[in-house]
């Protein structure tokens, strides 16, 4: 591994090999060509007479448009005499294909057959993605192209001859190794955007990111750029078949990231598909865009389990369903945790149809033996619908879009959203939308549901068009939902179900308890005020607030059902207070607008409680 460069006859194993051969050998290199050389192979600079047998090439080759370097090959820079190759494979990026300068000669194997003696291939493979022939712009008998998983594994036919009794060694979802190596210790060092994107070679891999770097078209003569794949731009890491299970630590750089265009691909992002992987501690951005359909994100577009930590984004993410800022879509769905720690986005997350988040689109928990954490997070960008799309859309949170529960515990804890979530201009229907969380559904009832704890929301939570389920915290919650010591201090407009906190609480049976917790600003009815609008809470069934208030000021306009506290209430009320002017049209209370005890516990109902300004 590391760095390799010179002006001629550069190889990441041997530069010039005369008369011999290697076998049992693999190199991880990066390969640096500078102007004027040549010859540059990712096992040998230069192969006179020579043989490579029972070998990989796993490099980085940097090239770029302006450069005068001639002669490029995946294992070797040029064939002379009569050499040859067996059961030999290459996993390179050769550059940027597309601009290997011109003149020069490039091959998937070999960069350039100086004699035109006959090839002498046998059981040679390359990956198919690279866009080469196999050797100097032809194909040759012998060797053909594939899959890079096929590589990974001793029953495949490129490694059928290869001796994994005495040399050689299986990794999971690796490449092989020699038995005097201990399994999985390997490390890559990422040094550009060539070997960022590498990562797709070695999904179990450990990887740490050792300097900034930028990402940018790759006619920019400053970085070692990497193929954009035809305008779709950086390939994502690890797919549904094969996830990425390795790690990534960032170790405190920045990466200026490659835009991603694939409008019409699920599971977009820097990694499309992780499972138990462990990501963080770097800087992902620098106004770059991201687009996908489903599960669409500027780190993970389907993260399952693992963690992602110390993460700071700043991109535009644009998706159909389930649309992070960060992950698109965060699913438990066997033993084990999830962990999303110390995030901050300031990207802008659009979508579509439903599920988009300042953090995380949607969340699912189908496992009752793994747990869901989002804590100490941080957003700052917007999370909206497309601006003039009239089409409708559903769950858009500051943090995390929606929230399905059906397993085990999913807690948000010291989470902030400053941004802003809806859309003042469109007039498209938008239904849950939250502060922090947008909707959040029970599958079954007594499953367990979302703890929030310590959230904040600063921002503003708008809807122009008719938006049902509107609130500072939560837009819709079902279940027995608990929002403790939270905070809402920003403006909310909406139409049905409005609340500084929660906009709807429908219980399913369940106790929902909100305490120690406050709203201040204005809740407001929007063009379309219909019913339910309150300080805290919009429309409940059966909830419990206790030693919260709201200094809200509601004003509905004309709509009906609203409170200082809770517009359309039922259930229980303790040691609470409403401070707030409120405004509405019909059945309008400086506490509740239309009450309902819930009747569970005589203690309770509206106890300890007072209203200070009420308007009609």
């Amino acid at each position: 591994s590391g760095q390799v460069s010179g002006e001629n006859n550069v190889g990441g194993l041997v530069g010039y090999l005369y008369y011999g051969m290697l076998r049992n050998t693999y190199s991880e290199a990066s390969i640096i060509p500078v102007d004027g050389g040549q010859f540059y192979g990712g096992l040998v600079g230069y192969q006179l007479a020579s043989y490579v047998n029972d070998s990989y090439s796993f490099v980085t080759i940097a090239t770029t448009s302006n450069l005068t370097a001639d002669s490029f090959g995946g294992v070797s820079g040029a064939f002379r005499g009569y050499s040859g190759m067996t059961n030999v494979f290459a996993v390179n990026y050769l550059g940027n294909s597309y601009h290997t300068p011109d003149g020069s000669h490039a091959g998937a194997i070999v960069g350039r057959n100086i004699d035109n003696n006959p090839e002498n291939f046998t059981n040679v493979f390359y990956d198919y993605s690279v866009n080469l022939a196999c050797m100097d712009g032809s194909g040759a008998s012998g060797c053909e192209s594939g899959d890079p998983i096929v590589f990974q594994s001793a029953s495949n036919e490129p490694l059928l001859s290869w001796d994994f009794t005495t040399v050689w060694q299986e990794r999971s979802g690796r490449f092989p190794a020699f038995r005097t190596q201990a399994p999985g210790v390997a490390v890559y060092n990422i040094t550009n955007c060539a070997e960022l994107q590498g990562m797709r070679y070695d999904l179990a891999g450990d990887y740490t990111i050792a300097n900034n770097f930028t990402c940018t078209d790759s006619n920019d003569p400053d970085n070692y750029a990497v193929d954009f794949n035809n305008g779709d731009g950086f390939e994502p890491i690890g797919d549904d078949t094969h996830p990425f299970t390795g790690t990534l630590d960032g170790q405190g750089f920045e990466i200026q990231s490659p835009s991603i265009s694939r409008d019409s691909y699920d599971n977009v992002g820097l990694f499309g598909v992780t499972e138990d992987a462990s990501i963080g501690n770097f800087t992902y951005g620098n106004e770059a865009t991201v687009v996908g359909f489903e599960n669409v994100g500027a780190i993970i577009g389907q993260m399952r389990r693992g963690q992602l930590y110390k993460i700071e984004a700043n991109m535009g993410i644009l998706g159909s369903a389930s649309v992070g800022s960060l992950v698109g879509s965060a699913i438990c769905d066997a033993p084990g945790q999830l962990l999303i720690s110390k995030a901050v986005s300031y990207a802008n997350t659009m979508l579509f149809d439903s599920r988009a988040g300042g953090i995380v689109g949607n969340i699912q928990n189908l496992e009752n033996d793994c747990s869901v954490t989002i804590e100490h997070s941080r957003n700052e960008g917007y999370v909206t619908n497309f601006w003039d799309s009239p089409d409708d859309v559903e769950n858009l949170g500051g943090i995390v879009g929606f929230i399905q529960s059906a397993g085990g515990a999913i807690t948000l804890s010291y989470d902030t959203s400053n941004g802003g979530v809806g859309n003042p201009f469109s007039e498209a229907y938008m239904e849950s939308v939250g502060g922090i969380v947008g909707g959040q559904l029970v599958a079954n009832e007594g499953d367990t549901v979302p703890l929030i704890t310590n959230a904040t929301h600063g921002g503003v939570v708008i809807v122009g068009g008719q938006g049902v389920y509107v609130g500072g915290v939560i837009g819709l919650a079902t279940g027995s939902t608990n929002v403790y010591q939270s905070k809402n201090t920003g403006d909310i407009y909406g139409s049905t179900g409005v609340g500084g906190l929660v906009g709807t609480l429908l219980s399913f049976g369940s106790t929902q308890d909100i305490r120690e917790s406050y709203a201040t600003g204005t809740v407001s009815g929007n063009n379309y005020p219909e019913t339910g609008f309150g300080g805290l809470v919009g429309l409940s069934d059966d909830a419990t607030i206790i030693d919260s208030f709201s200094n809200q000021v509601v004003n509905a306009g004309v709509g009906d059902d609203v409170g200082g506290i809770g517009g359309n209430f039922g259930g229980d009320i303790v040691s609470s207070y409403a401070a707030g002017e409120v405004h509405g049209d019909e059945r309008v209370g400086g506490l509740v607008g239309l009450y309902e005890s819930s009747g569970t516990d005589e203690d309770y109902g509206l106890y300890g409680i007072s209203a200070v300004k009420y308007y009609r």
